[in-house]
């Protein structure tokens, strides 16, 4: 399946998932290429934690895939009804309109913003989660050309919202965005909220 090349990674996912019959499957993986974060800047995403120069952003969404025994203990987190995607802890952000994000879709795409306000997202876009609650972005009749060109610039776009819309689709569901792979002595003590079950 092919697409324009529009959207970065958001498009081509929402293109594939609008495709198929999501209650044929359990889960949904999304991974795609990712560039080193540019060496002249430390790029912080939320929750406190900075990602270095080069490629630990990349290294970091990988977690969930680096090692069978992660990627088990995903799937066996995802058997808990109360959780509903998995990823590292640190990609977890709990700020929806860090970037402005939110108050550009306010003006710009009201009818993509969910009825929630209290929720988390990965940030940079991957993880394995439970396929039926993104149902309801295939409900929201998405089309390409809400979306525009890969830039550089970190300029907000469509995209942008789609990826904090991922996680909103989590919490409406009544779950929540887990990490099961980092040890719980090491997740209290940086006091993850998200750690609740």
């Amino acid at each position: 399946m092919t697409t324009a090349n529009v959207g970065y990674d958001v498009w081509p996912f929402i293109h594939v998932i609008t495709s198929v019959d999501l209650s044929k499957y359990d889960y949904i993986i999304k991974i795609h290429t990712k560039r080193d974060v540019n060496e002249e800047y430390l790029f912080k995403i939320g929750n406190k934690f900075l990602f270095k120069p080069g490629s630990q952003w990349r290294n970091d969404l990988y977690e969930f895939l680096k090692t069978k025994d992660n990627f088990n203990k995903c799937l066996s987190a995802l058997e808990n009804p109360n959780i509903g995607m998995c990823t590292r802890f640190n990609l977890i952000h709990n700020k929806p309109n860090h970037c402005g994000v939110i108050d550009i879709a306010m003006e710009k795409w009201p009818k993509y913003l969910l009825d929630i306000n209290d929720y988390s997202f990965v940030a940079g876009t991957m993880f394995i989660a439970k396929a039926k609650p993104f149902q309801i972005i295939k409900d929201m009749n998405i089309t390409e050309d809400l979306f525009e060109k890969p830039t550089q610039n970190r300029k907000t776009q469509f995209a942008h919202l789609m990826e904090r819309m991922f996680g909103a689709i989590i919490y409406k569901s009544d779950m929540v965005i887990q990490d099961p792979f980092t040890s719980d002595k090491i997740l209290n003590s940086i006091n993850i909220r998200y750690k609740c079950f």
